[in-house]
């Protein structure tokens, strides 16, 4: 796999290498789990150029691909968090062009209209699998938050999420549930980075034509409680906006 992952940088880089002296590398903490390190112009240090790769805590690539003047283009290789493929995506087609065994289930879609029965419906392809897609987005400051309003006090935590994808793929809305019943919270998740603008997704389509959806899905986070009231210390929530129920 280190061999793999070696030639295909090599391959990327080779792409890009003509405009090198033109850019600047920058790196960026993505979330706890993920970090990226890119190019941007010199002219325009708010322009993506060049190569892109993101990484784990343990330095294992999960996605690499190229941009050009601040948009994704050609090959985008994506990867699980220990390392084994899961997805090509072309993104000059749109198209994920070879996608790998996985264990990661649908989740659940709905389209802002309800089709037809004569209707041809297509739901939602996560661009890098729905395990990429799990492990960017933006749960931090919203799991600490509601564990510090002691909504839910657990070390096991069942995360309930239902998100809006436009008719571009791009993510328009994130909801964070915690707990259930009277006692359950929902938070606005904000994911930062270039979530709001950059597809996430093929979207859903209704005989051909792409249209909204909500997808809901579950994940699960175990947390390592600290301090002395037995909750996390963290800097910040400015990720996490309460919902008004």
């Amino acid at each position: 796999m280190r061999l793999i992952i070696i030639t295909l940088a090599a391959l990327v880089s080779g792409c890009f290498i003509a405009n090198a002296q033109d850019t600047v590398k920058r790196s960026q903490k993505i979330n706890s789990r993920l970090s990226a390190t890119y190019y941007v112009q010199k002219a325009n240090k708010k322009i993506k150029e060049g190569i892109y790769t993101e990484v784990t805590g343990q330095n294992t690539v999960v996605a690499t691909g190229g941009y050009k003047n601040d948009k994704r283009i050609g090959k985008w290789h994506f990867f699980t968090t220990t390392g084994k493929p899961t997805q090509v995506f072309d993104y000059d087609s749109g198209q994920a062009v070879a996608t790998y065994a996985t264990t990661d289930k649908a989740m659940q879609c709905v389209l802002g209209t309800t089709p037809a029965p004569t209707d041809t419906v297509k739901t939602p392809v996560a661009i890098g699998g729905i395990g990429y897609f799990k492990t960017r987005i933006g749960l931090d400051f919203g799991v600490l938050k509601a564990l510090s309003e002691g909504i839910y006090n657990d070390t096991h935590m069942e995360l309930h999420h239902v998100v809006t994808i436009n008719d571009q793929g791009v993510v328009i809305k994130h909801v964070l549930i915690i707990g259930g019943g009277i006692n359950g919270a929902e938070y606005l998740i904000d994911d930062g980075n270039d979530r709001n603008t950059v597809p996430q997704f093929v979207p859903a389509t209704v005989n051909n034509k792409p249209v909204l959806c909500r997808v809901a899905f579950t994940t699960s986070l175990d947390v390592t409680l600290q301090g002395s009231a037995g909750l996390p210390q963290p800097s910040s929530f400015s990720g996490a906006v309460p919902v008004k129920r």
